[in-house]
């Protein structure tokens, strides 16, 4: 399927959802497309979703109404490419972050209840320090210093490297999923066994 054929495609599935199932006219196909165009067909389905979140959101809270337009999920991708452009590149993934954070950022929760997205300690969330939302907030080690705050999803527990490497190598032989179950159910039997 050429890259174009998949622009058309995409956007006719999504306007598809955005009316609950009934199929776009060919001109508003054409109009989403002329819109999107300087939109790269690789991000195009990821930016007119994250519009839609968004939509629904606004809607949510009684901040918005009908459906998305073209000029919503211009929008997205104008702030995302803000955000590229002054922190310079894709966040960095560090998967042996003890704060389990995704890509720097981390989930709290303060003692009222409400979640908040603050950058991380590790050197990902070092990387939103340029991004302008997180330029002037703390790390999460300070939100979690306050009273009644806490993780909106706890930290996994962490493993150990030799016990990382073990897993790597069963990976290999039983595929990831397989081998993180054989790790879990093990580490129980040894924790029942001590018990």
């Amino acid at each position: 399927m050429t890259d174009a054929r998949r622009r058309i495609e995409t956007i006719r599935l999504h306007l598809s959802a955005i009316s609950r199932g009934g199929a776009p006219t060919s001109d508003s196909v054409a109009v989403w497309l002329r819109e999107l165009e300087a939109i790269p067909e690789q991000i195009l389905d990821e930016r007119i979703r994250q519009a839609r979140s968004e939509h629904a959101d606004r809607v949510e809270v009684g901040k918005g109404w009908g459906h998305i337009t073209p000029d919503d999920v211009l929008r997205v991708h104008k702030r995302a490419l803000r955000i590229s452009a002054s922190t310079g590149s894709e966040a960095p993934h560090n998967p042996g972050c003890g704060h389990r954070c995704s890509s720097g950022r981390v989930s709290v929760r303060d003692p009222q209840g409400y979640d908040y997205c603050v950058r991380c300690s590790c050197f990902a969330g070092n990387f939103w320090r340029e991004a302008e939302i997180f330029a002037n907030q703390r790390d999460v080690e300070d939100f979690l210093s306050r009273p009644g705050w806490d993780y909106a999803l706890p930290p996994a527990p962490k493993i150990s490297e030799s016990h990382q490497r073990w897993i790597s190598s069963r990976s290999e032989q039983v595929g990831p999923a397989q081998a993180a179950q054989d790790y879990w159910r093990e580490r129980r039997r040894r924790e029942a066994e001590r018990g």
